[in-house]
């Protein structure tokens, strides 16, 4: 009987099946600028040490937010040491969210992040300057819709007009692009390669250093020499958008020069 079912058995033990019910789905062919601004934000999850040390000014403004949720007004004053919480934050809420905007950057690193794998994405058929935008894209990712989720909240917590529950969102973005801008310019100007650990380059090299600073000194100067009114505010926002754009035509110029000889 076995050597009459031998092939039989031996062939059905071998056999594969596959199910016929398959579909052919359409193909994602994802443009250049979208893959690598995928690609961006893998790195930056790939590493816990980078996202915790690059936008721990968003994370403080959103525990900012629910402590205020979560506690009353009294307890929060007592920590704080302030006799009444609402003055206090009408009078430095801006300063706050501005200060933590300008030290939460995600290109301070960025370029220096790629390793000895750098000539990739120069080797991608793409703009320069899409290559360096896609990393300031990942930092605005976090920065804008912080700064939108606390702005609107503080507007209405505060009960503020109507100008100045605007001045909440564009001051605070003018800084978030500023912080940026400089970021990723520091990084093309002092790049460091060798490296063993992504963490030396993420919390210990010099263009951390230099966009905290300058970022905090940017924030600090203009808003403590005078008094915050609205007028002022706003001419504040503007010059900073004007450095903003000032910032992006050396970006687009020396930076691509920069980034081209690394």
């Amino acid at each position: 009987v076995l050597n009459r079912l031998y092939d039989r058995i031996r062939n059905n033990l071998i056999k594969s099946y596959t199910n016929d019910n398959y579909k052919i789905k359409k193909y994602e062919n994802n443009k250049p600028m979208v893959s690598l601004y995928k690609k961006e934000m893998k790195r930056f999850f790939s590493n816990p040490m980078y996202p915790l040390n690059t936008i721990f000014g968003c994370l403080l403004l959103i525990f900012l937010v629910f402590g205020i949720l979560i506690f009353n007004d009294n307890t929060i004053a007592k920590l704080l040491n302030v006799e009444e919480l609402g003055e206090f934050l009408s009078k430095s809420i801006l300063l706050v969210i501005c200060i933590l905007c300008a030290i939460s950057s995600t290109t301070h690193c960025s370029i220096s992040l790629e390793g000895k794998s750098l000539w990739i994405i120069k080797m991608i058929p793409l703009e320069t300057i899409k290559i360096l935008m896609s990393k300031i894209l990942v930092n605005l990712t976090f920065l804008v819709p912080t700064i939108i989720f606390t702005s609107t909240f503080f507007g209405i917590y505060l009960q503020l007009d109507l100008i100045d529950f605007l001045l909440l969102y564009l001051m605070p973005l003018s800084y978030a692009i500023y912080t940026s801008n400089i970021g990723l310019l520091f990084n093309l100007m002092y790049p460091k390669f060798d490296y063993t650990n992504e963490v030396q380059v993420i919390k210990q090299t010099l263009p951390v250093f230099l966009t905290m600073i300058i970022g905090i000194i940017s924030v600090i100067l203009p808003l403590s020499i005078r008094e915050l009114t609205t007028n002022y505010c706003l001419i504040i926002t503007l010059v900073v958008f004007a450095v903003d754009i000032l910032l992006f035509i050396i970006i687009d110029t020396y930076g691509i020069k920069k980034l081209n000889r690394l």
